[in-house]
């Protein structure tokens, strides 16, 4: 592995042409890398002071992050990157990865790091990641973790806002996975190299779905205990964190579900304390939660807030455990709300015994395409999950023989 800070462009066009020789020595067998790449993300894990490193530049308590760490690498088994490195060739013979894959990676969930990068290595495919400007110090501890030849097939370069350095990093890349908003997405779209593929990871949203009148007194309580822990997540600031909960029912029943929340949300911020507001957060949270106060009703806490929507539907929370909760007649109306965010709205938790209904309902919905899952793992995906619904070896592989 080979990191290049504020490399110039002639540096990173020998960068790319170094990893680019790079793939013959990948052609071991798949479990081989899967080995390697799984060693690497143990040693991650076993790193004792990894998470009050990343803290500070992550935006989050330490507590947070190591709750981050934890939850982004148990899934990470030998056995599962195994059976995920075999998946594209299970019904194929002829394996061509491509010769370059390029991640630029965003910073506001410091753990995408991991699956971002991990999961071209383990096909087999060199690998050059644009790191945010600050905060790389999860990905560093990955990559100088890994054996060769993955080790000598990753470089992680680092630049300010630069299109000629940018280019260059992307010119020779036959697929790009480009995580961020999406002026970020266009940008990085227009510098690639015309036949690449570009995968975007954009800016997205979750909500949740809740059913309470099929729920016992206890089963309500403990939903919303499991959606309080998908709020605070990461503090509420990645693709999959809920910004809204639909109530299926009365206004009354949003109300007893916003205050359950409240309280599950105070209880948690012991264990898992908020980290530090920006500024510029602040004042969005300041005019978020005045408009809530003044057209519905406010659940407030040191560092958390739910607002009920009465007379007309407030705009996204900021984030920062900041959530709204809005009553709908039935599932129909559910579908008619989520549909104009499109490809924005990246994963739907539901508390009920509809989970299987509305996931089949969302697929049916045209640009809709959110991960559906139980409440309390709307943040902890499976490691090799996708939130675009595509398969992780996306544009990793050319000109497959089919049987």
């Amino acid at each position: 592995m080979s990191v290049y800070r504020d490399s110039p462009r002639q540096r990173l066009e020998e960068v790319v042409e170094h990893l680019r020789s790079q793939g013959p020595a990948l052609r071991v067998g798949t479990g081989e890398r899967a080995a390697i790449v799984h060693r690497a993300l143990e040693s991650v894990g076993r790193d004792p002071t990894l998470a009050a490193r990343s803290a500070p530049t992550a935006g989050l308590s330490e507590p947070m992050a190591a709750w981050a760490l934890r939850t982004t690498l148990e899934p990470a088994t030998r056995a599962r990157l195994e059976q995920l490195a075999q998946a594209p060739l299970a019904a194929q013979h002829g394996e061509r990865p491509v010769s370059l894959a390029a991640v630029v990676l965003a910073g506001n969930v410091f753990t995408a790091a991991l699956r971002a990068v991990a999961t071209p290595l383990l096909f087999g495919v060199p690998t050059l990641v644009k790191a945010a400007s600050r905060g790389d110090e999860v990905l560093r501890a990955f990559a100088e973790a890994l054996e060769p030849p993955l080790r000598d097939a990753l470089a992680v370069v680092t630049f300010p806002r630069d299109d000629a350095r940018a280019a260059a990093l992307l010119g020779s890349a036959e697929v790009v996975h480009v995580h961020g908003n999406d002026e970020s997405v266009r940008r990085m779209r227009d510098l690639a190299s015309p036949g690449a593929l570009v995968l975007p990871h954009g800016h997205g949203v979750g909500v949740a779905l809740v059913f309470p009148d099929g729920l016992t007194y206890d089963e309500r309580q403990a939903a919303m205990d499991s959606l309080a822990a998908d709020v605070a997540a990461y503090d509420g600031r990645g693709c999959l964190s809920p910004l809204r909960v639909h109530v299926v029912g009365s206004a009354t029943r949003a109300i007893e579900c916003a205050d359950r929340l409240h309280h599950a949300l105070g209880r948690l911020e012991r264990d898992l304390p908020r980290g530090p507001l920006p500024e510029a957060i602040a004042g969005r949270q300041m005019q978020w939660r005045g408009l809530a106060a003044a057209t519905g009703t406010l659940f407030e806490g040191p560092a958390h807030a739910v607002a009920v929507e009465e007379d007309a539907p407030l705009p996204f929370a900021p984030g920062y455990r900041n959530v709204s909760v809005h009553a709908v007649g039935d599932e129909a109306a559910f579908l008619a709300a989520v549909r104009p965010l499109g490809a924005h709205l990246k994963c739907v938790g539901v508390a009920g015994e509809k989970l299987g209904a509305i996931a089949s309902a969302l697929d049916h919905a045209p640009a809709l395409v959110p991960r559906v899952c139980p409440l309390g793992t709307m943040q902890t995906p499976p490691f090799d999950l996708w939130p675009e619904a595509l398969p992780p070896w996306t544009g990793l592989y050319r000109r497959l023989e089919t049987r």
